[in-house]
């Protein structure tokens, strides 16, 4: 009888988690852009303070539910809770996340008279309450709530005191970007770039970045090619800073290209060959002829840029051969490759209609041309020749070595320090 109770008692535990985090999705849907109106019978006058004590209501429930005071729960989930809490937001869907989700659409729909009291949770004495509210603030700066409309000091000094207390601490937010989970890194990267590029620090910020990542690399061939925050964030600068340079430099061969794609066969694996366009070996070697003349066009017109490099990139790239020089004096030019290359140029000859470049890919088969040309050119940022994982591309070897002196020529130029900085 008691094991059968135990069951029931199991079972009503389980169905009430999942009612709670049912009725957390509903609310997450609901506080979307949901501004909290109070009733009519208020004055004016009233108005601001009884919406902001509305706000209060529900912002400290919420707060409540995280710290496990509003529903209790059994100690070892409430633990493991925290732990997710404390380094990481939870899965998508538990409800430690629905509630940081409701919290950022609750604050975020109603900034106006939020922000003055939720800018206190982050200097609570709780270390849980104050990580669940730098979730909150992440969600809300990566939803691009406006600021500007506030029109209290106060709180625009309060926000601005936040945002100091990150910038001031870089140590700080270096360790925050190593504890954050795969799934939250493109947000904090979109959230930190912007707040530190709002005083003007956004290059100490990756220089303390590519300092640290360069330090816990163990192989030369893993440098700046781990998917993690510093990445991720070069990814981000180079795109929002560079696309000028990007423009200036491939748009014009792209376009020709593209125009010319009902002329060109750039396939190079045997096994993906169309039977029906002739000898295959002849396609091979035509197709071969192609993709090099192609290349090189790409090779001669990034190597040839180098007067129009932006002195950000510069900067970037002095900051990463002078870091990878203590540790891998030999791999210094291809830890900037991984920059220039990796994370700027390929990705745009991949998917240049991506970048905006060209307006569409009008072929399937110039796609996986522009895909080989990229590992081609990759392959050279990285002084790597082709091996047995991609034999279709041994060919390409002897290409690789009569051109690896002019892209390493180039990596040296632009990681030249720019006398600005």
């Amino acid at each position: 009888m008691l094991r059968r109770d135990d069951r029931r008692e199991d079972e009503r535990s389980r169905l009430q988690k999942d009612l709670d985090r049912a009725c957390l999705r509903a609310l997450v849907n609901v506080l979307y852009r949901l501004p909290l109106q109070p009733l009519e019978t208020h004055h004016d006058a009233d108005l601001v303070d009884a919406k902001a004590q509305m706000f209060c209501t529900y912002f400290e429930n919420f707060l409540a539910f995280l710290d496990g005071n509003q529903h209790p729960q059994d100690p070892l989930d409430r633990s493991r809770d925290l732990q997710a809490l404390s380094l990481g937001r939870e899965e998508p869907g538990s409800s430690v996340d629905l509630a940081i989700r409701a919290l950022s659409n609750l604050l975020s729909a109603n900034v106006d008279v939020g922000l003055k009291f939720s800018l206190e949770i982050g200097y609570h004495e709780d270390l849980e309450i104050r990580t669940a509210f730098m979730h909150v603030l992440t969600d809300i700066l990566t939803q691009g709530t406006e600021f500007g409309t506030l029109k209290d000091n106060a709180i625009q000094e309060k926000y601005e005191r936040l945002v100091n207390l990150l910038v001031d601490n870089t140590e700080f937010v270096l360790t925050l970007c190593e504890c954050c989970p795969s799934t939250e890194v493109d947000e904090l990267t979109i959230a930190l770039l912007n707040i530190f590029d709002s005083k003007g620090k956004g290059m100490l910020l990756l220089k303390g970045l590519i300092e640290r990542e360069v330090a816990n690399t163990e192989s030369e061939t893993e440098l700046l090619r781990r998917n993690c925050v510093a990445t991720k964030m070069l990814s981000h600068f180079a795109k929002s800073k560079g696309s000028d340079y990007l423009r200036r430099t491939l748009q014009e061969k792209l376009a020709r290209l593209v125009a010319s794609a009902d002329k060109l066969n750039l396939e190079l694996d045997p096994t993906r060959l169309d039977q029906r366009l002739g000898d295959p070996q002849d396609q091979l070697e035509e197709n071969t002829v192609q993709i090099q003349y192609l290349t090189k066009m790409f090779i001669d017109v990034i190597t040839g840029s180098g007067s129009n490099v932006p002195d950000s990139f510069r900067q970037i790239c002095h900051t990463i051969t002078t870091c990878v020089t203590e540790r891998f004096p030999e791999a210094k030019f291809t830890a900037v490759g991984a920059f220039i290359f990796l994370r700027f140029f390929c990705p745009a000859i991949v998917a240049p209609d991506s970048e905006g470049l060209v307006a569409s890919i009008p072929q399937k088969g110039i796609r996986r041309g522009l895909l080989l040309i990229a590992k081609i050119v990759q392959n050279l940022a990285n002084n790597v020749l082709f091996g047995y994982k991609e034999p279709y591309m041994i060919p390409m070897n002897q290409f690789l070595t009569d051109h690896i002196y002019q892209v390493t020529a180039f990596l040296r130029e632009i990681s030249v320090r720019p006398s600005l900085f």
